[in-house]
């Protein structure tokens, strides 16, 4: 049975952690669909901090149905590779992973 538009449009989940990369422990954020899993976004920026524009960019790829880890910061391409490693291994995340970045 298909989504009801209102159903789609609910508010994903979303909620910081902290994440160990191999340059260190490093903010991010994850939302999610409100059905839980999705193929896996890595959205990434070079400015300092999630902010809140972050937050509301990794709620609308959450609200289109993806699983989503926002960082921020200056990464490797070492964090990065690390990062895509950890959003794929999370059980929300079906369907492999992209990367986007932003800023």
């Amino acid at each position: 049975m298909a989504e009801t538009k209102a159903e789609r449009y609910r508010a994903p989940k979303g909620s910081e952690i902290n994440i160990n990369l191999p340059g260190g422990s490093v903010a991010g954020f994850r939302a999610l669909h409100h059905s839980g899993s999705g193929p896996g976004i890595l959205l990434l920026t070079d400015e300092e901090g999630l902010n809140a524009g972050m937050k509301s960019r990794a709620g609308l790829f959450g609200e289109e149905g993806y699983s989503v880890l926002a960082l921020a910061g200056d990464l490797s391409v070492s964090d990065i590779a690390a990062a895509a490693e950890i959003l794929d291994g999370f059980p929300e995340t079906e369907g492999g992973i992209a990367a986007v970045g932003h800023g």
